[in-house]
């Protein structure tokens, strides 16, 4: 007898608007192509304000975001259109050459990258004809990871990028002032104004009106940063879904360094969405963290995870996990940071490890070898594929360069000294 699940696997998928049917062999045979990644079907992102994405790795670039274009719209246009087409004709064309190559880079080197995590969706791609253009329909399946924001952020996280914090554009000058050089080792970018509402308050009600437009589509609203309990309007948008009616239908996500995240800012919106799920954004320990994540606060930080994870799991309306970025100073004590987060009943696993692309020289791949022998082996146990990215040839220079970016570090801040915070690296600093 079949089983339901093989008859769903077996059907065709429904007719659209009178529009081309999809096979179970034409979708099987684009899932299993060379190039295909289910993100441009189901998700549309930004940096803090410019050029919509299909993902955060993606060097998919064409000067369109919210500061200008609305977020719908631009998903049923032309230019995302071509990118879906080309992956379902599985082609390595120019465009997917710029807008992928991280993923094939990172494949390369490791055997994993995010794009392998999200393979094509069958049920996802009922929703486009055999060109990529969207179809008009009910269904719920599109993921939303905007900002139009602003980048306000309480933190100068010493690996994150200048464009992603309002705090890390602030440290980027001050090093700045001691040594140009580091405006360009820490890729500057222009130091301007992301907020839409403040900056174009027209162009912030069409982009608002387009989401609420479209909100029958719309599954997960994923709010990012700069640090979301910072950007106040993103505010406005979900207290205009929740009088719409939306937000009972809607998942909210949000990845926060969870220092002004506390439950009394967010019981309103986790009691009116359908589901939210918190990823704290957290790279060490204690004083580490402070250090990696400056100046994180550790007991009143935890406190606020505390009160939110348990409010989520006593009432069924979320969940509650860590997202980690094991960097040249953060994979130093990557096992014990991990064993805490499952002690402590906070979900955890591999995929949600970010990986420092830029500054290179925060790449854990330039530690001392003798280290990445001695730590190889607990990262191992962890992730494979991190461990992979760690065992990858070391550059001295960029060793160097780490040592004076960390000790230039302390004397911006003032307050902190890494070779007490990490003192297994201090030998190498002599």
């Amino acid at each position: 007898m079949t089983s339901p699940i093989e008859r769903f696997q077996k059907r065709i998928i429904r007719k659209k608007s009178g529009r081309t049917l999809w096979t179970q062999e034409e979708y099987e045979s684009m899932k299993s192509n060379d190039v295909m990644c289910n993100l441009p079907f189901e998700q549309l992102r930004n940096g803090p304000g410019i050029n919509y994405q299909p993902c955060c790795w993606s060097g998919f670039d064409t000067g369109n975001g919210p500061q200008n274009t609305n977020p719908i719209e631009f998903f049923r246009g032309e230019e995302f259109t071509a990118l879906r087409k080309d992956m379902m004709l599985g082609e390595k064309t120019s465009r997917l050459k710029d807008s992928c190559k991280l993923c094939w880079k990172n494949e390369s080197e490791t055997g994993w990258s995010p794009r392998m995590q999200f393979p094509l969706d069958i049920d996802c791609l009922q929703n486009f004809d055999k060109d990529g253009r969207v179809l008009e329909t009910d269904h719920r399946w599109l993921q939303l990871e905007l900002n139009a924001f602003g980048n306000y952020c309480n933190l100068q996280c010493y690996e994150c990028q200048t464009d992603n914090s309002s705090g890390r554009e602030e440290a980027v000058k001050k090093l700045g002032e001691i040594d140009p050089k580091w405006l360009g080792l820490l890729k500057r970018y222009s130091f301007v104004d992301r907020d839409v509402k403040k900056v174009n308050p027209e162009q912030w009600r069409r982009f608002k009106d387009d989401i609420i437009k479209n909100a029958k589509n719309i599954k997960i609203l994923i709010f990012c940063g700069g640090e979301p309990m910072m950007m106040k309007s993103h505010f406005e948008l979900l207290d205009e879904l929740i009088e719409s009616g939306e937000a009972k239908h809607i998942e909210l996500g949000y990845v926060s360094n969870m220092t002004h995240t506390t439950l009394s800012k967010m019981k309103k919106y986790i009691d009116s969405f359908r589901w939210t799920s918190f990823a704290w954004s957290v790279d060490g320990l204690y004083e580490r963290n402070h250090w990696l994540r400056y100046p994180t606060i550790w007991d009143s930080t935890v406190k606020n995870v505390f009160e939110i994870r348990d409010y989520l799991y006593h009432h069924n309306t979320g969940k509650f996990r860590c997202t980690i970025t094991p960097s040249i100073l953060g994979i130093l004590d990557l096992h014990n940071t991990i064993k805490w987060m499952r002690d402590n009943n906070i979900f955890f696993y591999d995929e949600f490890f970010n990986r420092v692309d830029n500054p290179k020289f925060c790449q854990p791949r330039h530690l001392p070898d003798e280290v990445k022998e001695k730590i190889g082996p607990l990262v191992k146990d962890e992730a494979e594929n991190i461990y992979q990215d760690l065992m990858q040839p070391r550059n001295e220079t960029y060793w160097k360069i780490a040592l004076e970016y960390f000790d230039k570090t302390d004397q911006i801040r003032g307050d902190t000294d890494w070779k007490k915070t990490f003192p297994e690296l201090a030998k190498y600093a002599l």
